[in-house]
């Protein structure tokens, strides 16, 4: 997983690759673990 840029400030670009497709959930939490954002995916091998 690639994330960037670090440090964050009003955006974040996130790349990964899935062995094949499938439906993903990405979740944003704080350094305690709140989910701050939550965003469900199409994850496309």
């Amino acid at each position: 997983m690639k994330l960037f840029p670090n440090p964050v400030t009003n955006e974040l670009t996130v790349s990964f690759i899935l062995p094949e497709s499938m439906p993903v959930q990405l979740l944003v939490t704080d350094l305690n673990g709140r989910v701050l954002n939550q965003q469900p995916l199409n994850g496309d091998a």
